[in-house]
C-alpha cells in the first residue's frame, strides 16, 4: 500500500442535502451526472447548480459527469455551473479535452486499453471504468480492469479507479491499482441516486485509512 493519501469521489449524487452531508463525511469530490437520460442518476443542469450551491463552504469539489454533450453546449454550461472538474465518459476527442482545459477546467477522461495513448498529456487524469451494456457509459456496478488501471499508474498517468467499487473491496482495489482517486456510485447506494450514508462512511474510512 502506498503512503500517498487516496482521494475519494462519491458519484451519482442527486440530492443537494446529501451532497452537503457527504462532503461533511470527508469526500474529496461529489459527482453528478449531467443530462444523460439513460442514467437513473441524471440531473438537469439547473439541478446540478443546486448541488454546486449546496457544497459552498465545504472542501469538496463538484465533478460534472458528461457523456457526449456537444462541446459548445458544455462550454455554455460552465459559467452557470462553476464545475471544479468535468469527467468525460463518452467518445470525446483529444481536441475536445484540450478545448475544455483551455477554459481552465480540470478534465478526467475515461479511457480504454485501445485509446488511452491518445490522451497522453492531454487530460488531467485518465479513468478506468466498466462499461454499462445498456448505454455504453459507466455506472454499471461491474468491476473494471484493475490491472489496466495499475498499468496506467506505472506508466505515469494520474489515474482514477471506478467501476464496481464498494466498502468491502475498495482496499483491495487501491492495493492492486494504486490510483490517486477512487470513484464509487452504486456501491454506496440505497437506490439509484440516493446514497446510503452508512455505506459512504465505510467506503471513505476504508479508502483513506492508510492515507
Amino acid at each position: 500500500m502506498s503512503n500517498r493519501k487516496v482521494k475519494v469521489k462519491i458519484c451519482g449524487v442527486t440530492l443537494p442535502s446529501q451532497a452537503r452531508e457527504i462532503a461533511a463525511l470527508g469526500a474529496d469530490y461529489i459527482g453528478c451526472v449531467i443530462e444523460f437520460p439513460k442514467s437513473p442518476r441524471s440531473v438537469t443542469r439547473s439541478y446540478a447548480k443546486q448541488l454546486r450551491d449546496a457544497l459552498k463552504g465545504t472542501r469538496a469539489a463538484l465533478v460534472g459527469v458528461a457523456v457526449d454533450i456537444p462541446l459548445r453546449e458544455l462550454l455554455a454550461m460552465m459559467p452557470h455551473l462553476d464545475l471544479n472538474v468535468v469527467q468525460l465518459h463518452g467518445n470525446e476527442s483529444p481536441e475536445y479535452v484540450k478545448r475544455l482545459r483551455r477554459r481552465g477546467v480540470e478534465v478526467w477522461k475515461v479511457v480504454t486499453r485501445e485509446n488511452y495513448t491518445r490522451f497522453a498529456g492531454v487530460a488531467d487524469a485518465v479513468q478506468v471504468d466498466a462499461v454499462n451494456p445498456m448505454h455504453g457509459a459507466g455506472g454499471s456496478g461491474m468491476r473494471s480492469d484493475w490491472d489496466f488501471a495499475r498499468q496506467l499508474v506505472d506508466e505515469g498517468y494520474t489515474t482514477v479507479l471506478s467501476g464496481g467499487l464498494n466498502p468491502d473491496n475498495v482496499q483491495e482495489g487501491i492495493t492492486r491499482a494504486q490510483p490517486l482517486v477512487v470513484d464509487v456510485s452504486s456501491g454506496v447506494e440505497a437506490s439509484p441516486g440516493i446514497k446510503d450514508l452508512s455505506k459512504v462512511v465505510r467506503f471513505i474510512t476504508k479508502a483513506t485509512m492508510y492515507g
